[in-house]
């Protein structure tokens, strides 16, 4: 089950967190638009309050905190009730998905967003896309360094390891 009562609770904390690391938040973005189809139906899931879907036009999404569900709404986004592992949606439904988290393992304890999140490594993802069928696998990575200090955007480069932020891309191979 989805453990949403932070994102219940700390909506404006959570907003307040991306006005505060602008340059990360835009660094991100970059990272994610480089895998972003043009002209082709998506989805996210895990959309919160629209951060991401909004900047890459995407106009749908999942997401079961019912506070950044209606804040999503509010802000013109179809959203459905949800969470990742069961999916309220039909098979092949978009062109793409847009998973989209951030992986602060190190300050999870402290943190009461990702307090009780499960993280996986990159090399974990990529081993559950390939059993699952999935190619073409590619990888991104940005935010290099202690936020706090990153005051323009980063340019994303290829490969993961150095990098807070990875963006992973990946085809589902149709039988």
């Amino acid at each position: 089950m989805a453990r949403i009562e932070p994102f219940n609770r700390y909506l404006n904390d959570y907003e307040d967190w991306f006005k505060e690391h602008k340059y990360v938040y835009e660094s991100e973005l970059e990272a994610v638009r480089h895998f972003i189809p043009k002209d082709k139906k998506g989805i996210e899931i895990g959309i919160g309050t629209g951060r991401f879907a909004l900047p890459f036009g995407i106009r749908e999404g999942v997401e079961p905190s019912i506070v950044m569900r209606h804040f999503a709404l509010h802000k013109g986004l179809e959203v459905y009730d949800g969470i990742a592992e069961k999916l309220p949606l039909a098979d092949d439904s978009y062109d793409f998905v847009s998973p989209l988290g951030k992986t602060y393992e190190i300050m999870k304890d402290q943190n009461k967003f990702y307090r009780y999140a499960t993280f996986y490594s990159t090399d974990e993802v990529k081993k559950l896309l390939k059993e699952n069928c999935f190619k073409n696998i590619e990888i991104v990575q940005t935010v290099f360094g202690d936020l706090a200090a990153i005051h323009n955007i980063q340019l994303f480069k290829e490969g993961y390891g150095e990098g807070g932020f990875v963006v992973i891309n990946a085809v589902k191979e149709i039988d």
